[in-house]
């Protein structure tokens, strides 16, 4: 097929292509009949050179289709089925959803703008010719001919598709399990596009049930709820974190984000050590507003040492993850850390931390680090339970990114065993901290400003009316699907990921050609993604694009993202090819001349 053809031709194995098809076999069939009843109807053939036309021929047809449809049965039932089947098929797209059970490349491939201009003609011309034809048809050919005849061409262009679909029955379908309908083109961990009207109007509803001038009417909201809203006060959002997590309630606290529960976390182990020296250690892979609290916030109060450990690199060269689970043991050897700051899901790379090796790992060695995990890429995106929570002292992650979007909450899980075997903590802070939190109490220790509950709403209605409903088991595996079905797709383009995780619902794109022209183009679509950078062994800066699917998404999304990074790559590599064989000709013409 000629370039041009192709231009007004949908692909074959697309659903634009289904309905061009059966468009064309419908327009060819019944425009036959349509030629060859006018010509009875109209025309007199007298003899080869001799035709005349009968008298008022489109006023006798026009009148006999207005008597056939509106005034019979048959024809009033025949119209509203011609009707109702066009739409069905050609705007409604209902057959779509018989052919998303069965195969893998329905709608795959996009028409271009010819070929839906095309599809369109020939669905109205399809369908003028089916309403002129019908009725002569039920005049001329005996009852069972002329169902024959009626229907015969859809089932035709049906099994014409069918014959050239590709049959994929052993390939799972993944269909999106959202239950708030975010939106489908976000592939950031960090937000999901601009909050649904659902959770919108939870918010709204909450605000206006917050009097400014009542201190105490807020106070009461806060803690027990309203009947008008999901909020049901502060207890129930904690059973809820605790039915979501599988921890107790009482080892929850909430904070205004994760960096500043880590902060709550890492003063409280830091004040039980008193004057000891204490070094805690982190790598540089650790999203930087951890680095800014240790950093800017603990060091200059504490004056510990901090110690980094390099596992950038190695994650951007896709080792295994046993290896990285030996640089840290190594590190936190060499470098004799008391505490240990990690993330279980790196947030650059999405490559996942064992945690359940690490610390079992450090226990061999005979080490007592104190492991403070950032789970802010984590919960949502993978299973995360007893391996996790039981092994480390404290586990932070923040209310945004898969559980909520904006705005943002962090979440504390404190493992008060641990951190009296291990971190020679008595038990949890009675007073105030330097930084904020919020336990679950009566509502005494609620601070007296009001403002900034908005996240506590938020993350309780998430939670509750998605969360829950889908479960994490469900969700996670889906996520780890579609990132395993993108990772494939990009592979067969000829992409480099990185990550050797199979775990999480993130996936990394690199080596392109132009990355940052790719990202340009991804926000003209606008599709919300992420663009990293590293800096590796040799000093060598590189970076790419980090998208993260969420379980509203469905295979669709994944194929359909997939197909347009693999064209503009393709274009960028080809403009790379053309702009090395003119800098070759130059090179040759200088050298001849």
């Amino acid at each position: 097929m000629s370039v041009i053809a192709r231009r007004f031709t949908p692909p074959d194995e697309s659903y634009d292509g289904f309905k061009f098809r059966l468009a064309r076999t419908l327009a060819l069939v019944f425009g036959y009949f349509a030629a060859v009843f006018f010509v009875k109807h109209v025309l007199i053939i007298h003899s080869v050179r001799s035709v005349s036309v009968l008298p008022e021929p489109f006023r006798v047809i026009w009148d006999y289709l207005l008597e056939y449809y509106w005034r019979t049965l048959g024809g009033a039932i025949e119209v509203a089925s011609i009707l109702a089947g066009f739409a069905a098929v050609f705007w409604l797209n209902l057959p779509k959803q018989y052919f998303a059970g069965r195969y893998a490349n329905y709608g795959k491939e996009r028409a271009t703008a010819e070929a839906k201009s095309l599809t369109l003609f020939l669905v109205l011309l399809a369908l003028s010719m089916v309403l002129l034809s019908v009725p002569f048809l039920s005049l001329h050919f005996p009852g069972w001919l002329s169902l024959v005849m009626k229907y015969g061409p859809v089932a035709a262009g049906i099994l014409q598709y069918l014959a050239i679909m590709p049959d994929t029955r052993d390939i799972e379908r993944i269909s999106a399990i959202d239950k708030l309908a975010w939106d489908i083109r976000s592939f950031d961990s960090t937000k999901r596009s601009t909050p649904n009207v659902s959770l919108e109007g939870e918010l709204k509803a909450c605000a206006d049930l917050l009097p400014a001038s009542d201190p105490d009417a807020a106070r009461r909201l806060l803690t027990q709820g309203s009947t008008t809203v999901i909020w049901s006060g502060m207890a129930a959002l904690f059973r809820n974190l605790e039915n979501f997590l599988g921890v107790s309630a009482e080892s929850i606290t909430l904070h205004e984000g994760a960096a500043q529960a880590l902060e709550f976390a890492l003063g409280e182990l830091l004040d039980a050590r008193g004057a000891q020296p204490t070094v805690i250690l982190t790598s540089d892979a650790e999203h930087s507003s951890v680095r800014a609290a240790l950093e800017r916030r603990l060091q200059p109060l504490y004056r510990f040492r901090l110690e980094s450990c390099p596992v950038q690199s190695l994650l951007w060269t896709n080792v295994s993850c046993k290896e990285i689970v030996d640089t840290l043991v190594g590190a936190c050897l060499e470098k004799k850390a008391d505490i240990a700051v990690l993330s279980h899901v790196f947030p650059d790379t999405g490559v996942v931390l064992d945690i359940k090796e690490l610390v079992d790992a450090a226990r061999k060695q005979g080490l007592r680090t104190v492991f403070a995990i950032d789970g802010s890429q984590a919960v949502g995106n993978i299973m995360v339970g007893d391996d996790a929570f039981s092994r480390s002292a404290y586990y932070a992650f923040h209310g945004h990114g898969w559980l909520l979007g904006s705005p943002s909450t962090g979440i504390l899980v404190r493992n008060d065993w641990l951190l009296r075997v291990a971190g020679g903590v008595p038990q949890a802070a009675s007073v105030p901290r330097p930084f904020a939190s919020l336990r679950q109490a009566d509502g005494r220790d609620m601070p007296p400003v009001l403002d900034g509950y908005s996240p506590f709403f938020a993350l309780n209605y998430v939670v509750q009316q998605e969360w829950l409903v889908v479960g994490m088991e469900s969700a996670t595996r889906h996520s780890k699907i579609l990132a395993g079905l993108f990772r494939d797709e990009m592979h067969r383009r000829g992409i480099r990921t990185i990550g050797i995780s199979r775990d999480g619902s993130i996936v990394v794109i690199a080596d392109m050609p132009q990355p940052q022209a790719m990202y340009h183009a991804l926000e003209l679509k606008r599709l919300d993604c992420r663009i990293v950078d590293a800096t590796l062994q040799n000093g060598q800066r590189t970076s790419g694009i980090r998208f993260c699917f969420h379980h509203y998404h469905s295979d669709e999304d994944v194929r359909d993202l997939a197909e347009f990074i693999g064209n503009i790559n393709a274009e960028a590599v080809g403009a790379q090819d053309r702009d090395a064989e003119t800098t070759v000709t130059e090179r040759v013409f200088k050298q001849s001349a």
